[in-house]
């Protein structure tokens, strides 16, 4: 739905490139503090989709911005669409969240997924790898942890491409899935 959206929004192909390489960039991390703030796995999809769609109704004034302004600008929006999406959904779910607590998750929030990444259950990430058949543990921690590009795995365990990013995708999935699991009962 979000990229029919986009393509109906959007003017031109360099506002398209634009705004999937903000989606590429962001979309993890806006997942990521969805899913801390409203602990609830298809909630937080919910609230990364339209935190985009809010984005996109704003994408004028983002595109006009450069720089760190474009950047603070984009972080901000995003990490209040999520908020509005927990206010306007308070009733769905899990726990109440006090206003304390936004400000928290607000300064834990970085322009980066990596200033995201410094805010995750470490433990409930080593749960979840050691959770992982052997070849896929490998297989993340070569491509995410060692940095390993996914022709140089190819070439490595003698597979075509496709086939390597068909389980790499298929790893991380069930990572994913363990990882909010874990990290889901360790909030509770």
């Amino acid at each position: 739905m979000l990229m029919l959206l986009m393509l109906s929004v959007l003017e031109n192909e360099d506002d398209i490139k634009l705004f999937c390489d903000i989606y590429k960039a962001r979309r993890q991390a806006v997942y990521l503090f969805a899913y801390r703030t409203l602990r609830d796995k298809y909630l937080a999809e919910d609230a990364e989709s339209e935190a985009f769609i809010k984005l996109l109704s704003i994408f004028d004034k983002v595109k006009r911005l450069s720089g760190v302004k474009r950047e603070k600008y984009i972080t901000s929006s995003l990490k209040n669409a999520v908020i509005d999406f927990y206010r306007a959904h308070q009733s769905n779910c899990k726990h109440e969240i006090l206003t304390d607590e936004f400000e928290d998750a607000s300064t834990k929030w970085d322009n980066t997924f990596e200033g995201v990444i410094k805010t995750i259950d470490r433990e409930a990430v080593i749960s979840a790898l050691n959770s992982l058949d052997t070849e896929q543990r490998n297989l993340i921690t070569r491509r995410y942890v060692e940095n390993a590009s996914v022709a140089e795995l190819a070439r490595e365990l003698n597979l075509p491409r496709s086939t390597l990013q068909s389980r790499l995708n298929s790893a991380k999935k069930i990572f994913a899935e363990k990882y909010l699991q874990i990290a889901g009962d360790s909030d509770e």
